[in-house]
């Protein structure tokens, strides 16, 4: 017979109750081991209190400690109320819980679980998730309990281990929630309540009353229940007909829902067959486990096909699927061996899943309705099913059951042949009065029991009438109590004794488990009761129990119950547990899914499979038949149409007794799926056969793979003047016989910008572009739909950055990626450091990393530091096979670690960050200067100031988000700070919640050994509870300070112009930048601000949050602390977690002399707050700035700075001006006291710095920008380092000026800046990606995205009505122009467009790599290239009437692979010179540049449209973008259009295209240059100025070949299709080409054409 055994053999029902029992006479010591289920839900309990804490309901604050007890019922009932049921979140913890009761699997890896697990979550796989989230908590707890004797028997923690283990998995919690959100970390957790409410609609031409009856009642639904527990969390739409399903509407918005319902149109067809299957399917995929799914239709289906994998996946989640019928569909098709039809199916369907068929007439569809509405509440448990069958006489049946106190409503149904339903009351003859509804043959009767006395509760008894047809009754109930049930298997012949969640029906060669956590059971109100489960028993369909067995007074939260036999002698059963609750009284649960034994089996393993989106793979299926031959039917589904069966093994497979039978699985994985989606296959077997249904569930997951090896990882970084170029290589070798992807996933710094990336293939070299972040996103998205290889960057607000690409490899080969980005090492705290992510998981037998450091000064030291990672039991020391060497001022480290050293962190090779720290001597009291290539950069640290004393106020966040973990590591950090202060430095403490309190009610307190010890005491006590008022932390914040601070105007400090609706711009009015304190000084009444005048005040301001009490206008709040401030305290703040607004905390600190950090919740984030707090402990100097001659310095950084801390740094970078041509050097005014005359090459400067005391300092230096820097002769230099260095903070500064301003019009001209550096530069920055595509399918999507734009614009211009365009001509002679003429271009943008239409003539000029185009008339045009090396200046056009000249430097980029030249040339600046007026014009990609004698230089920023018009010379700048810009120029009456071109890639520079107005005849006879040189040429002697074309010689492949007359010779040219110069991208204009850069039409060499500068004059140019 039947009995319980609790066993040690089953590893997943680990002894929870058995430790308890054998602790009593075994081993004392074990008394202290906690369950580690136990511990993960309470962990997941503490993580749920933060998140609830951060989403209070309503405008009551959550109180984290009322949580008792602390079980996950309690969360929820004191969230939602008490009537909430934690069944879903009970279901989530026990699914992760048991997962981690798991030994971890072996060479694991976290750090690539974690990420796996992120992309889980992120696709949507959440019960995936789950499983894998208990696998990855298992290595973590695995990792602290280094004596696993518990852990792996008793599967406990050992109560020492407990705090730290608890720690660890909470920081685990807060790691996915900050990776993936707060709406799927809610989803994940099951953190909501509340039903689907879901509807399939048969939306035919017949159905249209239906339609309106789910309309109302869908409705009313959300109207009674508005605001309730039982409003549906979620709502699905699913209509149907022949032939389409959909679309599905799936949605939280109550009112969309209805929207979605109200345009359902009742249309076409009739109550023929319809695609009822399919609908069915796609309802039951979008709703959540559990759900109750109505499908209302007139018809049969016509996809029968598909009925057994709907009722297979309908069970796999516990749902219930209802037919409301209004047809009886008496005429349809009769159900065959292969498939039932009809109502036959439906039936079936309904009784598989635990639903009903309802048959109701058309006008009593809406009442029938009802139906649903009863069954949409949340917290409903099964108390009896009973279905009593082949009854030959009418007879009234009785049915006992149980209401205990949890129960709030009872609902009573039957379906069937059943009459005249009665309840009595226990202990009492006399019945219930009900209110009894039927709709068809269902009754249906509610008992509400939330205001009746406890007589009510014990034994009721429920009598009905039932018929000679069946008859099914089911009695639920609404309650807040119950189980989670999860049922396991072990094969019988399975000698390993290894338990797996059962997800299909159990095998009748199979034993039997059952897991139940028990949810809202309370603690007992009379100590004498104990809440117990005393008995399991399985009962049959008609109620009869076939097993029991006794528990022996077992708490209910947890029970595990294996059956001792086989379930081969069972019939379907149902599995109900009963008890006694906290008062005594009975209760009973049941299992609401019949389980019936199946004779088939079901094998599948797709764990083998490599599945990529877009991919195909195929797998076995094998059905194993344990009972008589039959014949089977098998099918699959999934919810992304991933899988099908192979034509060859599809339809009915006849197998044997005790054989088997293999069936092909097609894979398809759907190009849209991201990695990380879990697929799950549901597949079924339905053989002839009694209980010969099957069905099982086989995942793969997209994108989860082997990867082929690495063969090769290194790291090779150099460091010139605390600036690093790093470049990461991977080589990867795929090892199989199948192609396989390649995947390269880096790990970057935070600060660092990447700069490159290129895949080397056996035949082919792919180069990554950075283009502007938009156009990136189009060109990576457009060629993932294209199929074609393609990565991009992207950027984490933490302290990484990820970028991931990667490459489909051939077998048996090789790829190499080459990575490379720069970053600028910051000196805190005495020291730089250069880190380097090392996590390329797997052991790798050639890994390095290798770094040269070269600086200037001598190096002070040069160290490794222990390696960081995750892990929580690796020795602290320096990593094995790590080296130093340095000399006075090389370093060079190296780090070639053996697979032995690598496995030592992890099976899976290292994982961590590799670190080294290293300084400078300093000798120099105003700091040091490196110069190299016309760039400086100025580092200042002065050495020996001592650090003065403080009066800090630490302003931190209690509220209810901070409870646990978060506020533990929070008190850890404050422990060491306070430990940290000095005895002269004084400290109060400030926190906020809902409301504020401080330390000591005074002001402040010395820092004495007793006081802090006392604070220390003191800060154990804390608890959090409320919610975020930042508006009364601050007023307590500048009550702490205000006898400290100095008094100031009224009118300063005055906050009322801040308003709720404050504007940045009336702060800046208010604020006094720098005031001295002995300005604003006020002893008399203040006597504290003078005998605190050397102390340093500022506040450290903490919080995990956002206002959420008070004012919570992030501005207004900006405005208080700023005006009230005045400059006095620095504000440095704190954001602790995902859920800050780090942009408000940035502004704090950056108004307020202070600076932010971020800090995740990780376990040593008690260690990063204390190192920040170090950081900025010790300011040793405010005001600080540098000073440094404008005229022979520019485009600086940033040079002020409000303080300067101990251990820090400050770093100033420019450009030195080339000194004038006479080789003297100007010094101006401002530096008199700096020695020198005009003939001196130093250039002087000046430091100005203020000292905490209020006293004032300058030091003056003078440096010699001809000294080349000791780093120049380095055999490890960074080429162009100083300019790279001045070009990194320089974008960095101009990034973080972006992020912080609000005007919009300032912040869209620094983001332009910023973008437009990015990409002269090449880097990756928030504006800017990094995209990987092979070059022809770049151009290929270029060409695509502009075709698009260009047809957008054309449509554009031809809806609005512009006034054309008249082109003129102005005669060089006819200087009238300069104040009266208007230039061609001169009018508003929209009329700009005009210009470039293409009916207009083509303009001559060169354009791209460059094509010299000549345009002699309208439709003819000559043209030829003009090929040179990088840095060769040639002369274009030389005006003598005009005193013009023009020329331009040219630049080299590779050509594309497969090109003829290996160079390609471009045109990267032009020099345009008026000897008339002596004014010099410079134009580069990103500005244009006047030079005009006595007159400062004019700047003009090519990043936006910008016009200006002076006597001598008009400028406009239009049509400006990221990545164009248009500049017209129009100087001595000659005008010309220059386009910027500021796009560039691995063959493509920035450069500039040209263009004439009026043509060559714009010119004045007489012009020279490679352009100008043509004016006279092409006429011909008698002047005519027609050019003669000779007769064509010969046609090729459409390419006309013919001789021009140039000259007086006759030059072979070709037909060809070259760019408009000045027109839009890809315009082409046929024109004829001459060969070799058009030398046999050149007046001259072309050597004679070039030279030595830009502003030079050419010889043959006589004025």
């Amino acid at each position: 017979m039947w009995s319980l055994v609790i066993v040690g053999f089953a590893a997943i029902f680990a002894q929870t109750y058995a430790i308890r029992l054998e602790l009593e006479v075994a081993d004392k010591s074990r008394l202290e081991c906690i369950p580690l289920k136990e511990t993960i839900a309470d962990s997941i309990v503490a993580v749920g209190i933060t998140f609830f804490a951060d989403h209070p309901r309503g405008n009551d604050s959550f109180d984290p400690y009322s949580v008792q007890p602390f079980t996950p019922s309690e969360l929820i009932k004191r969230y939602y109320g008490q009537e909430a049921s934690a069944v879903k979140f009970t279901e989530a913890i026990s699914t992760i819980a048991y997962a981690a009761e798991e030994e971890a699997p072996k060479n694991t890896d976290r750090d690539d679980m974690r990420r796996n697990l992120y992309s889980y979550i992120k696709a949507g796989s959440y019960d995936y998730a789950r499983r894998k989230t208990g696998e990855l908590l298992r290595v973590i707890v695995e990792e602290y309990v280094t004596d696993s004797r518990n852990l792996k028997r008793w599967v406990c923690i050992a109560e020492d281990k407990l705090f730290a283990v608890s720690e660890a998995l909470e920081v685990e919690y807060y790691r996915i929630r900050n990776e993936v959100g707060d709406v799927k970390f809610g989803h994940f957790l099951s953190l909501g309540v509340g039903s689907t409410l879901a509807f399939v609609i048969d939306d035919t031409g017949s159905m249209s009353t239906e339609i309106r009856a789910a309309i109302q009642r869908a409705r009313d639904i959300t109207d009674v229940y508005r605001g309730t527990l039982d409003a549906p969390q979620d709502f699905v739409l699913v209509p149907f007909n022949d032939p389409g399903v959909g679309p599905v509407t799936v949605t939280n918005d109550a009112s969309e829902y209805h929207k979605a319902l109200s345009s359902l149109r009742a249309n076409g067809g009739g109550d023929r067959p319809e695609l009822a299957m399919r609908g069915i399917q796609l309802a039951i995929e979008n709703s959540r486990p559990g759900s109750n799914i109505y499908v209302i239709t007139d018809a049969d289906a016509k996809d029968v096909n598909l009925q057994d994998t709907v009722i297979a996946q309908a069970k796999q989640k516990s749902i219930t699927v209802s037919f409301l019928l209004t047809n009886h569909l008496a005429g349809c098709t009769i159900s065959t061996r292969v498939a039932k039809q009809c109502m036959e199916l439906y039936r079936y369907i309904a009784s598989s899943t635990g639903g009903k068929v309802l048959i109701i007439s058309k006008d009593d569809i809406f009442r029938a309705t009802k139906v649903v509405q009863s069954n949409t509440k949340q917290g409903l448990v099964t108390l009896k099913k009973i279905v009593f069958e082949n009854v030959h006489d009418k007879i009234q049946r009785s049915i006992h059951f149980r209401v205990d106190s949890s129960i709030q409503q009872l609902l009573l149904q039957t379906q069937g042949d059943c009459q005249n339903i009665s309840v009595s009351l226990p202990n009492r003859i006399d019945h219930l009065e009900l209110n009894v509804s039927r709709y068809g043959d269902t009754l249906t009767s509610e008992i509400n029991l939330q205001s009746v006395n406890e007589t009510w509760l014990g034994q009721w008894k429920l009598d009905v009438d039932v018929q000679v047809a069946s008859c099914e009754v089911t009695i639920q109930a609404k309650t807040t109590m119950g189980y989670v049930f999860n049922l396991y298997s072990r094969r019988n012949d399975d000698t390993s004794d290894q338990f797996e969640m059962l997800e299909g029906d159990p095998s009748v060669e199979s034993t039997l488990g059952v897991t139940l956590d028990g949810y809202g059971f309370e603690e007992p109100t009379d100590p004498r009761t104990e809440v117990t489960s005393t008995e399991i028993m399985c009962v049959s369909k008609n109620g009869t129990v076939l097993h029991s067995a006794t528990l022996q007074s077992m708490r209910p939260n947890e029970l595990r119950h294996i059956f001792d036999s086989s379930v081969t002698e069972l019939e379907p059963f149902y599995i109900m547990v009963l008890g006694r609750d906290e008062k005594g009284y009975l209760y009973e649960r049941m299992h609401s899914t019949l389980i019936t034994p199946s004779r088939a089996r079901i094998e599948c393993d797709l764990s083998n499979l490599t599945i990529v989106a877009g991919s195909r793979a195929t797998s076995n299926i094998t059905i194993v038949n344990s009972g008589p031959e039959d014949e089977f039917v098998v099918s699959v589904s999934d919810e992304h149409k991933a899988s099908s069966l192979g034509r060859k093994t599809s339809g009915a497979q006849s197998i044997p007794s005790r054989g088997n039978s293999t069936t092909t699985l097609v894979i398809r994985a759907p190009n849209r799926l991201p990695d990380g989606t879990a697929v799950e296959i549901t597949i079924a077997a339905r053989g002839i056969a009694t209980n010969s249904f099957q069905y099982q569930k086989c995942t793969f997951v997209v994108g989860q793979k082997k990867r082929p090896r690495i063969d090769a990882f290194s790291v090779k970084t150099i460091i010139n003047a605390r600036f690093a170029e790093t470049v990461v290589t991977s080589e990867v070798t795929n090892n199989a016989d199948v192609g396989r992807e390649a995947i390269f996933d880096m790990l970057l710094p935070k600060a660092a910008f990447i700069t490159a990336i290129r895949i080397e293939l056996q035949n082919e070299t792919i180069h990554g572009e950075i283009e502007e972040k938009e156009r990136a996103k189009k060109i990576f998205d457009r060629a993932k739909e294209r199929g074609t290889v393609a990565g991009h960057v992207t950027a984490r607000d933490k302290s990484t950055q990820s970028y991931r690409t990667s490459m489909f490899v051939e077998p048996r080969q090789k790829v190499r990626f080459v990575l490379t980005y720069r970053e600028f090492l910051i000196r805190t705290r005495g020291r730089y450091e250069y880190a380097v992510i090392l996590k390329p998981d797997q052991p790798i037998r050639r890994l390095t990393v290798d770094v040269h450091i070269s600086e200037d000064k001598p190096l002070k030291f040069v160290r490794v530091t222990p390696l960081k990672t995750t892990s929580t039991n690796l020795p602290d020391n320096v990593p094995p096979g790590s080296t130093v060497t340095f000399g006075k001022y090389q370093g060079h480290v190296r780090y070639h670690p053996n697979i032995t050293e690598q496995t030592k962190w992890s099976p899976r090779g290292i994982s961590g960050t590799f670190r080294i720290e290293y300084d400078v001597e300093r000798d120099n009291v105003f700091g040091d200067i490196v110069l190299s290539d016309g760039y400086f950069a100025h580092f200042f640290a002065p050495p020996d100031l001592p650090a003065l004393p403080k009066i800090v106020v630490l302003v931190v966040d209690i509220s209810g988000s901070m409870y646990g973990y978060k506020l533990n590591q929070v008190v850890d950090a404050l422990t060491s700070v306070l430990l940290s202060l000095g005895v002269n430095d004084r400290y109060n403490l400030v926190f906020f919640g809902d409301k504020t309190s401080s330390l000591v009610t005074g002001d402040t307190l010395k820092a004495t050994k007793e006081n802090v010890n006392k604070t220390i005491a003191d800060l154990q006590s804390l608890k959090a509870f409320g919610g975020t008022n930042m508006e009364a932390a601050f007023d307590l914040l500048f009550e702490k300070f205000e006898p400290y601070l100095p008094n100031v105007e009224d009118s300063e400090n005055d906050t009322s112009s801040c308003g709720k609706q404050a504007r940045v711009e009336s702060v800046n009015s208010i604020v006094i930048p720098g005031a001295n304190v002995s300005e604003l000084m006020d002893v008399e009444t203040k006597p504290e601000v003078a005998l605190y005048v050397d102390y340093v005040k500022m506040a450290v301001f903490l919080t995990d949050g956002r206002p959420s009490i008070g004012d919570t206008n992030t501005k207004y709040l900006r405005c208080i602390v700023k005006a009230k401030n005045q400059n006095r305290i620095a504000i440095h703040t704190i954001g602790l977690g995902s859920l800050v607004d780090i942009q408000f905390l940035e502004r704090i600190a950056h108004e307020n002399g202070g600076t932010s950090r971020r800090i995740f919740e990780e376990i040593d984030a008690d260690v990063q707050i204390r190192n920040f707090f170090d950081e900025i402990s010790s300011p040793i100097l405010r005001d600080v700035s540098f000073d440094y001659p404008l005229a022979r310095t520019e485009d600086l950084t940033k040079t002020a700075f409000p303080t300067l801390f101990g251990g820090a740094e400050i770093v100033v970078a420019g450009k030195v001006k080339p000194v004038d041509r006479d080789g003297g050097a100007s010094v101006v005014h401002e530096f008199d006291e700096v020695p020198g005359k005009t003939s001196d090459m130093h250039i002087p400067g000046l430091v100005r710095m203020r000292g905490f005391k209020g006293e004032d300092d300058t030091l003056s230096f003078k440096f010699d920008p001809r000294k080349a820097s000791r780093i120049d002769s380095s055999l490890h230099k960074i080429q162009n380092y100083t300019e790279k260095l001045w070009a990194f903070l320089t974008l960095k500064r101009t990034l973080l000026d972006a992020s912080i301003e609000e005007n919009s019009t300032v912040k869209d001209e620094l983001n332009e800046r910023a973008l437009n550096m990015s990409l002269e530069y090449g880097l990756v920055t928030p504006l800017t990606s990094l995209v990987v595509v092979k070059a022809d399918e770049k151009e290929a999507i270029e060409a695509e995205l502009d075709a698009e734009v260009s047809s957008t614009e054309a449509t554009s211009t031809e809806a609005t009505s512009i006034e054309e365009t008249t082109w003129t001509t102005v005669s060089p002679e006819d200087t009238s122009w300069r104040r009266t003429t208007t230039f061609p271009l001169l009018v508003e943008e929209s009329r700009m467009r005009m210009t470039f239409e293409p009916r207009r003539p083509i303009a001559s000029g060169f354009v791209g790599d460059p094509h010299i185009i000549l345009s002699v008339k309208p439709g003819l045009q000559i043209c030829f290239n003009f090929d040179g090396n990088s840095g060769e200046i040639y002369n274009f056009v030389t005006e003598p009437r005009r005193g013009i000249v023009i020329n331009g430097v040219l630049i080299n980029s590779p050509a594309p692979e497969g090109a003829k030249l290996s160079l390609r040339t471009y045109v990267s600046a032009l020099g345009v010179v008026s000897y008339r007026s002596q004014i010099k014009i410079l134009v580069t990609p990103t500005q244009v540049k006047v030079l005009e004698p006595g007159q400062p230089d004019l700047v003009i920023s090519a990043i936006s449209n910008f016009s200006v018009s002076m006597a001598e010379y008009d400028i406009h700048v239009f049509r400006s973008t990221a990545r164009v810009s248009v500049v017209q120029i129009g100087i001595e009456g000659l005008v010309f259009n220059v386009t910027l071109n500021r796009r560039r890639s691995s063959v493509t520079h920035e450069h500039l295209d040209f263009s004439l107005f009026g043509n060559l005849k714009s010119l004045s006879r007489g012009s020279d240059g490679v352009l100008g040189q043509f004016r006279d040429a092409l006429l011909r002697p008698d002047g005519s100025g027609r050019a003669i074309l000779g007769d064509v010689v010969s046609s090729n492949f459409g390419k006309i070949k013919a001789e021009i007359r140039v000259r007086g010779t006759n030059l072979p040219v070709t037909e060809r299709r070259m760019p408009v110069p000045g027109g839009p991208d890809h315009e082409l204009t046929s024109c004829w080409y001459l060969r070799e850069n058009g030398a046999g039409a050149m007046k001259r060499p072309k050597a004679l054409f070039k030279l030595p500068s830009l502003f030079d004059i050419p010889v043959y140019y006589s004025r």
